[in-house]
């Protein structure tokens, strides 16, 4: 019943607690059984507990197709010494003039040694953070019992994952986040989207 009902860790808690009694009052047992009551390991509602576990994985979808991008760029990125910022050739005419007016800035070509460093400093420790985030969620989800609970911790869970994001955009300076709104868009996949919208098709 749902005043009975405890998280996993107080529910174990109490039945150690009445263990412990029956092994120190042997020949009291049945009076500790009647008397301590460790209560029942559950939820009040299952289906709240599916909800707020899926609305926790579909927060995190994000951040896994972050890790996918960033695999992609790894991947899709000329493994060459180029240069990022390059001069305009001013046929962009539709460019508002701002401090980047004169220059291109565009993904170019990442040289093998810092592919490697950002796998195993990026990449890597990004995935190892989302899975263990993934997988400690969804079980402090399952281990608690109330309704209320629930969708405190649900909440809870989200504002943490997406933590890290506002630390970072608040360390970001207003350069910093002028240059990448310059940056120009790299192309990931060729769907054909382009070809079938283009001047000379029409």
């Amino acid at each position: 019943t749902a005043p009975r009902l405890y998280s996993y860790d107080v529910w174990s808690t109490r039945r150690f607690i009445r263990d412990s009694l029956k092994v120190l009052f042997p020949n009291h047992a049945g009076a500790i059984d009647k008397a301590v009551d460790p209560g029942e390991y559950g939820t009040e509602s299952r289906y709240c507990r599916w909800v707020c576990c899926a609305i926790f994985l579909l927060y995190l979808w994000n951040d896994f197709v972050g890790c996918f991008q960033i695999l992609l760029l790894l991947l899709r990125v000329p493994t060459s010494e180029d240069h990022w910022i390059e001069l305009s050739d001013g046929k962009d005419a539709l460019k508002e003039e701002s401090e980047f007016s004169e220059v291109q800035l565009k993904v170019a070509g990442i040289p093998l040694r810092w592919k490697i460093f950002a796998f195993f400093t990026v990449l890597l420790p990004k995935v190892l953070i989302w899975k263990v985030t993934a997988q400690i969620g969804v079980m402090f989800l399952m281990e608690t019992s109330g309704i209320q609970d629930l969708v405190v911790n649900c909440v809870a869970m989200t504002f943490i994952v997406a933590l890290d994001e506002q630390i970072g955009q608040m360390m970001l300076s207003e350069n910093t986040r002028m240059l990448l709104q310059e940056v120009e868009p790299m192309k990931v996949f060729d769907t054909g989207y382009s070809r079938l919208h283009d001047d000379d098709s029409l």
